[in-house]
């Protein structure tokens, strides 16, 4: 269906994720925890300020 190579499939599922990946995995942490200690009602624009800081 998708015309990949069961060998090649299984070595991207053994792949670590990239750092670009780790990177933005860590971002959304960061913006959940601003989000969070701030009782859920910052929206986009201060939370990228607070990250920003």
């Amino acid at each position: 269906m998708l015309d990949v190579s069961i060998s090649g499939y299984y070595a991207w599922c053994k792949r670590l994720p990239s750092e670009h990946s780790r990177k933005d995995a860590e971002l959304a942490e960061q913006v959940k925890s601003v989000f969070q200690a701030n009782r859920k009602v910052y929206g986009s624009p201060r939370i990228h300020a607070e990250l920003r800081d």
